[in-house]
């Protein structure tokens, strides 16, 4: 066996992610005093309790007290394993409801 297959072996399983602790990645940018967007698109990873469409709602207000655009929200990390089981049991939901 060789030293790769023991540090796998050795490593702890991964644990699945669910909906009351996920990371999610938040994409902005800055508004000058002008109402202007301005510099490049900024990214923050959060973590959340909760599902995207709350998270999406967690971020805005952030924007809003920080005086930034909203661009964007998604998970940042998946549980592959977890989608996978989705897609299997119904083809054509598995992105939403995981989601």
């Amino acid at each position: 066996m060789s030293k790769t297959e023991n540090q796998i072996k050795l490593e702890p399983p991964s644990r699945p992610i669910t909906n009351r602790d996920r990371a999610y990645m938040l994409q902005y940018r800055f508004v000058n005093n002008f109402g202007i967007e301005s510099g490049r698109v900024q990214e923050k990873v959060f973590w959340f309790s909760g599902n995207l469409k709350d998270a999406k709602n967690r971020a805005r207000l952030h924007c809003t007290r920080m005086g930034a655009k909203f661009l964007y929200c998604c998970p940042f990390i998946i549980d592959l394993d977890a989608q996978e089981e989705l897609k299997a049991r119904n083809e054509d939901d598995y992105q939403g409801e995981y989601e």
